[in-house]
């Protein structure tokens, strides 16, 4: 009962990390596609 517990919040918390890791890479994308326009008028 306790393992399985440990590894419902194990898997749990292994969710939360790739979740914010493929916002932050959604994010990444979203600046670097509007990033050279800025670039662009800035010049």
């Amino acid at each position: 009962m306790l393992a399985l517990k440990h590894f419902r919040m194990h898997f749990f918390s292994k969710n939360i990390a790739l979740f914010l890791f493929s916002n932050q890479l959604d994010i990444l994308n979203i600046v670097c596609q509007f990033l050279p326009q800025g670039v662009v008028q800035g010049e």
